[in-house]
């Protein structure tokens, strides 16, 4: 069974998470800890609710690519599977 591209990148942040590099940008994020996470993810969205205030629809795309980004590592930093939000939502959405 194929993943979902969220659940790929998911699973690409927790291997960063176990396994870290000192290259990558996610690795710092996690070295850095939840202040850098959550303020990162912040600034997020914040530049998203811009792009959709400027009906820009390319920055729309980019800066929503940002914000899941930052929503998962921000999920693996808290140890949140991505499963679980999605079960949440088929919950919600059965009623």
């Amino acid at each position: 069974m194929q993943t979902d591209p969220l659940e790929e990148l998911f699973l690409t942040i927790k291997d960063r998470q176990n396994n870290p590099r000192s290259d990558s940008y996610t690795c710092k994020l996690f070295t850095k800890g939840e202040n850098t996470i959550l303020k990162k993810l912040g600034e997020e969205i914040v530049e998203l609710v811009m792009a959709f205030k400027d009906r820009n629809p390319a920055e729309i795309r980019a800066e929503t690519g940002d914000v899941f980004y930052h929503i998962l590592v921000a999920l693996a930093y808290y140890g949140i599977d991505l499963k679980e939000v999605y079960k949440v939502l088929e919950m919600r959405r059965k009623g």
